[in-house]
């Protein structure tokens, strides 16, 4: 119940967020500037960047979470001892 909540919820994400994509592609002949030739290649290397950031994120987290590296001040604080 838990998965299909959070399928449902990211399937409507990628609806609301590519709507308006989907609205202007459907605008295509009333564009006031064309499109410059070289952009498809700009978007796909913007894309490759920014997944080739996520995966440096993930493998540097994976990393840190194999040598369980965590810094001390992200802990709670001990109770204080009163003697």
């Amino acid at each position: 119940m838990k998965l299909l909540r959070r399928v449902v919820a990211v399937a409507v994400g990628a609806v609301g967020a590519l709507a308006p994509t989907w609205m202007l592609a459907a605008e295509e002949a009333g564009r006031a500037l064309e499109q410059p030739a070289g952009s498809g290649m700009v978007i796909l290397a913007t894309l490759g960047a920014v997944g080739l950031l996520f995966l440096v994120s993930a493998l540097g987290w994976l990393y840190q979470q194999k040598r369980q590296l965590h810094w001390r001040f992200q802990d709670a604080d001990a109770p204080a001892e009163h003697h």
